[in-house]
């Protein structure tokens, strides 16, 4: 985790570098970059579904859906947009 360091008076007079920590980042989705709600900043639990912490839940949805027509052979892999590709 980054440090910020910053230099403080004291009440006597010196001077003393104090390092603060930054805060984490709020999680985003992988493809529309939108803030995962419902997952702590820097936490490792996250969701139990499916790319839970990875994809927000209208992304998530989307790609299942593509899956379980590429699964079911509906669609062929060309088919598939080159962003969801990853997930298959």
């Amino acid at each position: 985790m980054a440090r910020v360091r910053k230099v403080r008076k004291t009440p006597t007079g010196k001077k003393k570098i104090v390092f603060k920590r930054k805060q984490h980042r709020k999680s985003h989705c992988s493809l529309c970059k939108k803030v995962i709600h419902g997952v702590k900043r820097g936490g490792s639990k996250g969701p139990n579904r499916k790319y839970g912490g990875e994809l927000c839940s209208a992304c998530s949805r989307k790609v299942l859906k593509i899956k379980a027509k590429f699964k079911n052979k509906t669609i062929e892999k060309g088919d598939i947009p080159i962003s969801l590709r990853k997930y298959m």
